[in-house]
């Protein structure tokens, strides 16, 4: 019923799950929401002064927060990289909060604070535990993940990253940022852009014209807020000749919902957000996607 996988070096952590005749990949966010909602569940007594805190990278799933307001935690998100988690739950405990979990949406997470990085093997620990404590109280992990989302409202997430080889491809990325600083959207596909903060500048910026100082360090990284909850990020990677595009999107879902109708419409939005930032990038740019 359970599939459990760990890279070579054992920092990662991959979930298939049964859903009634086939195997249900989980992706990163969804094992990362359904740990921290266990883990807090399962939180007992906390010698903080402060109560538990979770922590993720600023490209994972915006359901975190909606995980932390059910448990009545604090969340913070922090640059891409488990150097930052890491560092900023040290900061915290050292205020006197207890870290709970820390993650990222590229299957790293971190359980407690006896590994101070991504940690594959006590991930798959407290995720056995997880699906054991579903099984006891009757449910699935598919169940528990759908229950989960008629809580907070149905998130579906997609990454997509782009290799653009040597100095052509550098310049193309440099124009994709580009694309989007100098001619931000006001729009894409349905609905309207409610804000963009570019980690460059430290700016969050509104239609409106007002401002405010986004309390990361800089960072080449683009995020897009649109209106119904959505959100479409843009980076860089730090370490391959690649561009980053992340697309999340948060749908109402209750109690009379059909879960694979939801599910279906998901993804049209979320192809829709990709094309409109295709098409973005198409029209503002002067060296040719393909290159």
């Amino acid at each position: 019923d359970l599939a459990l996988a760990n890279d070579p070096d054992a920092d990662r952590l991959a979930v298939a799950c049964k859903d009634e005749t086939r195997f249900r990949i989980l992706n990163g966010n969804e094992i990362g929401c359904l740990l921290a909602h266990h883990l807090l569940r399962s939180k007992k007594n906390s010698r903080s002064t402060k109560g538990p805190c979770i922590l993720s990278s600023i490209v994972s799933s915006p359901w975190i927060y909606e995980i932390g307001k059910i448990h009545q935690c604090r969340v913070e998100q922090t640059l891409t990289g488990f150097k930052w988690i890491s560092n900023r739950a040290l900061e915290l405990e050292a205020e006197g909060y207890d870290v709970v979990f820390g993650y990222e949406e590229a299957l790293g997470y971190s359980v407690g604070s006896l590994v101070r990085d991504k940690d594959g093997i006590g991930a798959a620990v407290a995720f056995a535990d997880l699906v054991d404590r579903c099984t006891q109280e009757g449910r699935t992990l598919v169940q528990e993940l759908e229950n989960l989302w008629r809580r907070t409202g149905l998130f579906m997430s997609r990454q997509v990253s782009r290799v653009l080889d040597g100095e052509q491809g550098s310049q193309t990325i440099r124009e994709m940022m580009h694309a989007v600083r100098s001619c931000p959207p006001h729009q894409m596909a349905d609905w309207k852009v409610a804000s963009i903060s570019d980690l460059q500048t430290g700016l969050r910026r509104y239609p409106d014209g007002k401002s405010e100082q986004v309390p990361l360090p800089r960072s080449n990284v683009l995020s897009i807020s649109l209106e119904p909850g959505h959100r479409v990020m843009i980076r860089p990677s730090g370490t391959e000749p690649k561009i980053k595009l992340y697309f999340d999107v948060r749908l109402d879902f209750n109690e009379r919902d059909s879960f694979a109708l939801h599910e279906q419409y998901g993804n049209s939005v979320l192809d829709a957000l990709e094309s409109a930032l295709e098409a973005h990038f198409m029209a503002h740019m002067n060296t040719p996607m393909s290159a």
